[in-house]
């Protein structure tokens, strides 16, 4: 049974940025030291969202370039603390690289811009930008922390009869790899790899503290889905995204409500009931099995060893 929604609204879907030192370097001709400020953003296809991140550095009206270095952030404390603050500034001009200046952004902003898109980071690493001028020389960081995959099980994700991605593939589903997270402070999250189209993963977090026990003697956790993107497109509607019934009501209760929430089992079976939408509005919702009459019209995905 398909649950379709009517758009009646128009809402665009933006990337947020997060910027470093947000009051030194932002005003021209207020500073007396070249002062850099780091932006960094979410990278989309061709990058790698898990391991590439893009970073602005702006400067103020003092800075004359930038140098930038990246380093796992062990390394970088270590150098950090070997070196001190001044001695750091001159290893990153040594063993870093020197930016080249994007001249229309400095046109526009009056100012010095470098824009660089660092990829293929695995685990925790520090974003350091070196400002530089005949009076001195200034050092910023910002930190970002690349993802490590382990193969869980292989397996078919199965588009539900109230998809929309079965009609607009053409496709059954998609044959996928459940994946763990291995990097340290995200352990609780799992990917699809590739399910969404290649590159496009579906990335979920378990929520450790509903773990139920199953009356064969297995368990069975709920899970969660934030707002993402899949590769394909709804006519001139543009790109669908996914995102689970909880966040979609703006209700947590939703996440763990039979037939609305999210559920993985312990042998790698789970089922995703979720909201799909595009930025003028909704396509479509599903729902999960719930023991009665209704047999949930969601996606599945089943381990090929079941």
């Amino acid at each position: 049974m398909k649950k379709y929604i009517l758009m009646s609204f128009v809402a665009a879907l933006t990337f947020s940025f997060t910027s470093c030192k947000e009051d030194d370097g932002t005003t021209p001709g207020n500073d007396d030291k070249p002062v850099a400020t780091l932006y960094t953003y979410t990278v989309e296809s061709p990058y790698n969202p898990d391991n590439d991140v893009a970073v602005r550095m702006v400067g103020n009206n003092k800075v004359e370039n930038i140098y930038f270095l990246v380093e796992p952030t062990a390394t970088h404390d270590a150098n950090l603390k070997e070196k001190g603050e001044s001695g750091y500034i001159e290893y990153v001009i040594s063993n870093g690289s020197k930016g080249e200046i994007v001249e229309d952004a400095k046109k526009a902003l009056g100012s010095v811009t470098i824009e660089k898109v660092f990829t293929n980071l695995i685990g925790e690493n520090i974003i350091s930008a070196v400002a530089v001028s005949p009076s001195g020389k200034t050092l910023t960081t910002t930190s970002f922390v690349g993802l490590e995959w382990e193969d869980v099980t292989e397996g078919f994700y199965k588009f539900g009869d109230g998809s929309p991605l079965g009609e607009i593939t053409g496709l059954e589903g998609m044959p996928t790899v459940l994946q763990h997270c291995a990097t340290p402070g995200k352990t609780d999250l799992y990917r699809l790899s590739n399910v969404y189209g290649e590159g496009f993963h579906l990335k979920f977090n378990i929520m450790e503290d509903t773990k139920e026990e199953t009356g064969d003697g297995g368990s069975l956790w709920f899970f969660r889905v934030a707002i993402q993107p899949t590769s394909w497109s709804y006519g001139e509607y543009g790109t669908i995204y996914v995102r689970d019934i909880a966040y979609w009501q703006g209700n947590d209760d939703f996440a763990t409500y039979l037939g609305y929430g999210c559920i993985l089992y312990d042998d790698g079976y789970a089922e995703f009931p979720l909201r799909y939408q595009v930025a003028a509005g909704g396509l479509a919702y599903t729902t999960a099995w719930t023991g009665d009459d209704d047999p949930g019209d969601c996606d599945i995905f089943t381990p090929n060893e079941l």
